[in-house]
């Protein structure tokens, strides 16, 4: 049965960026997806977008996770809904999407 959390992170987004896209967890990098924002500097363009709002406090991030029993779908259908979620309720908000196949 598939699970789907809403964390609220205020860790460093270096961090928490490294942990989501990590590349042994996400296939090298095959399962992730910058939405509005690019692997390189992604860090970057969201601190920028957190001066730009004044929120350099507090939150720093929402952590959404979906989780599936291994064998209920294939980490590409996973990665999929993942991308589809993103494109219909985050679409004005930069997002770092991996996908973990480690576990």
């Amino acid at each position: 049965m598939a699970v789907t959390k809403v964390l609220s992170k205020r860790m460093r987004l270096d961090r928490l960026i490294n942990y989501v896209a990590n590349p042994d967890k996400t296939d090298d990098y095959v399962l992730t997806f910058f939405y509005h924002c690019h692997r390189t500097n992604a860090v970057k363009q969201m601190r920028e977008t957190k001066e730009r709002y004044s929120k350099r406090d507090g939150i720093q991030a929402f952590h959404i996770i979906q989780a599936f029993d291994r064998g209920e779908i294939t980490p590409e259908l996973a990665h999929q809904i993942g991308n589809e979620f993103i494109k219909e309720h985050l679409p004005d908000y930069e997002v770092v999407l991996g996908t973990h196949v480690d576990k």
